[in-house]
């Protein structure tokens, strides 16, 4: 759940997938958002991948009954040492509209034992200036608390506008933590976002490869949904 001056919104995704063959995965997905003021929507969607251990690779389709549009995603990753780039490119079709958006992400993230970094932009189709960038950083103060900052601008006057974040993660045990995170805007931009979550993770999982470049994107900023929505490929 997100709360924002003004409203709050809740999200619940699910997805079902069958492994053809080692790597090779079809899958079904299902999204329901409840938003205050009206913007309720639900979205169905079918996509295939195939990953190793190093890389992966991603195609999926979406479509959203309210709000008449249709998605097509390319997204993929890849891993040596410490380091990963990744990066989708997203076809937007409009209904309602004649015109039809494109953007593009690309990201480098470097993960070490005691910090990490994030960079990643975005931009639409034939103008980079359109786009946003965002940095973001974890610190591992202790064993158990990690302090995270990021900042979100756009591309074309990087830090005149923009939202700066501060918050952290205490892990309560070893599958469960806490995360809060303050945001606050600057420059021609108004106004603040505070989130928090509550983790749990138990088992072995396998992610998908959305969900692999959707959580490299996310960790630029912990407001994600709200900041840099060309970051988010899978709402």
């Amino acid at each position: 759940m997100v709360s924002l001056e003004g409203g709050d919104a809740s999200v619940v995704r699910g997805t079902a997938g069958y492994a053809i063959v080692p790597g090779m995965t079809v899958y079904g997905l299902l999204s329901v958002i409840n938003a205050e003021g009206g913007n309720d929507d639900t979205s169905y969607g079918l996509g295939a991948e195939y990953q190793t251990e190093d890389y992966g690779i991603a195609l999926q389709y979406k479509t959203f009954d309210d709000a008449d549009l249709d998605i097509l995603t390319l997204a993929g990753f890849y891993g040596f040492g410490a380091s990963t780039v990744y990066g989708f490119a997203t076809d937007l079709d409009y209904d309602s509209f004649d015109d039809d958006d494109t953007y593009y992400a690309l990201g480098y993230k470097y993960d070490a034992a005691a910090f990490e970094v994030n960079v990643a932009t975005a931009w639409y189709e034939g103008d980079f200036d359109t786009g946003l960038t965002a940095i973001g950083g974890e610190y591992n103060a202790t064993q158990d608390f990690t302090v995270l900052a990021s900042v979100v601008s756009t591309n074309e006057d990087y830090l005149d506008d923009g939202v700066l974040t501060i918050g952290g993660r205490y892990a309560l045990n070893d599958s469960t933590s806490l995360e809060a995170n303050y945001g606050t805007a600057f420059g021609d931009i108004d106004g603040d976002g505070f989130s928090l979550a509550l983790t749990f993770e138990t088992g072995a999982r396998r992610l998908r490869v959305m969900d692999q470049v959707e959580d490299f994107a996310s960790d630029t900023t912990p407001l994600l949904d709200i900041t840099t929505p060309l970051f988010d490929i899978l709402n």
